[in-house]
């Protein structure tokens, strides 16, 4: 009884876990690496889908051959499912985005319509939530596919691999995936941010990841740029939205000081100048706490960031290998850095009238009774908000030597 029990249970397991409910096979998909949405010059969605070239690849029954990693293919729709849908009218295989690396956006959708979109893609149970979120600046948004591409077969594996390395090196810039963008679109006191990439006329030669073979919805090759400019692709700054809509872009510098706010940072170098010198600083995991008051209808945050920093590189005569000077390096990196914090937030508040830092998040958390009478209205409380940003740095290594050249000379 009991061996004839357990063979039934062992049935029953192996028929429920047999497989899935959708099988495709790989060989029927075409996987989409990248996409990105427009709008038609008549006012219909455009979707430029990046698809991956497997033959190009090294696919099964194909040595390549020189062939282009992808195949680019335009389709137009009403909306933005059909559009995508259309896109199989010059595909022999089933669009496939489960593997989608980033979700580029014209300036002009970013301003205009990016709500619609955000319901097709927590509804639709076929998109992916985990690409990249980047809107495309200039009036050429599809060139981003003809740029150079570095050591990357793909522009949605270029940008992905960029933002695993870039944040170690760098903190001029935001890698926002789908999700955290409609975390934050939905979120009580905080507006969403995106990446932004600008496309950079350059001199130098192209390497053969370029070339990209561009389709429309009817299969026949669309023209590409016959000025033969060569592209490269400039991933920094961020673009500023307040309820779903692109209102702005921050700079390098400005951007920054974002992710000093919302300790965002992993390293970042800073030049400290002063008069005929500079000091070049790399900073370490910099930690914000913020507080807010509430007086009389007056918000208030106070901002304190404490970091410690390593110096590599000191081009004047400052003897960094005493404590005084060292002490000279903290206080000038703690002022530049309280002016840059300080520009950004007013920027935000004056340009964008955009809480892309949160703080209403935490006059949610810190005075949750009075939040509930001033969400409503929390974007002309942010307006008017006083910001003060105190910055407190310890510099724990002056590199390897001691002295700086020029002074020993």
């Amino acid at each position: 009884m009991k061996r004839g029990f357990c063979a039934i249970v062992c049935i029953m397991i192996s028929i429920s876990l047999s497989g899935c409910w959708s099988r495709k096979e790989p060989k029927t998909l075409a996987l989409v690496n990248s996409s990105l949405y427009d709008f038609s010059d008549i006012g219909d969605f455009q979707v430029t889908i990046e698809v991956l070239n497997p033959a190009a690849l090294g696919g099964i029954n194909d040595s390549g051959g020189g062939k282009s990693p992808n195949i680019t293919v335009i389709s137009e729709g009403g909306s933005i499912p059909v559009a995508i849908r259309n896109a199989s009218e010059s595909l022999e295989r089933t669009i496939f985005g489960g593997h989608n690396k980033v979700r580029f956006f014209s300036e002009k959708f970013a301003e205009t319509d990016m709500i619609s979109i955000m319901d097709y893609w927590t509804r639709d149970h076929l998109t992916d939530e985990n690409p990249l979120m980047v809107v495309v600046k200039g009036e050429d948004p599809k060139q981003v596919y003809s740029c150079m591409l570095g050591l990357s077969d793909t522009v949605g594996d270029y940008l992905e691999s960029m933002s695993k390395t870039q944040p170690y090196t760098t903190a001029n810039s935001v890698f926002v995936k789908n999700l955290d963008f409609i975390k934050d679109y939905y979120e009580e006191g905080k507006q969403p941010v995106a990446g932004v990439v600008e496309l950079v006329e350059c001199g130098s030669k192209p390497s053969n990841n370029t070339a990209t073979d561009f389709r429309n919805s009817q299969g026949s090759q669309s023209p590409q740029d016959s000025s033969n400019k060569e592209y490269k692709i400039k991933y920094e700054g961020l673009a500023a939205f307040k309820d779903g809509k692109l209102v702005g872009y921050m700079e390098a510098a400005e951007t920054r000081a974002y992710n000093f706010v919302i300790n965002n940072v992993e390293n970042a170098a800073v030049s400290i100048s002063s008069e005929d010198k500079q000091t070049v600083v790399t900073v370490h995991n910099p930690k914000a706490e913020i507080k807010t008051e509430i007086n009389d209808g007056q918000i208030t945050a106070n901002v304190k960031i404490k970091t410690s920093m390593s110096i590599v590189q000191e081009s004047g005569i400052l003897d960094i290998s005493k404590m005084d000077p060292l002490k000279t390096v903290e206080a000038d990196f703690d002022k530049q850095m309280e002016e840059e914090i300080i520009a950004t937030i007013k920027k935000a508040q004056t340009e964008f009238h955009s809480d892309i830092f949160g703080f209403g998040e935490s006059v949610h958390k810190q005075h949750p009774e009075k939040w509930k009478e001033i969400k409503e209205d929390w974007g002309d409380y942010f307006a008017g908000a006083s910001i003060n940003v105190s910055v407190e740095s310890s510099v724990d290594r002056s590199g390897e030597i001691k002295q700086p050249f020029k002074l020993e000379d």
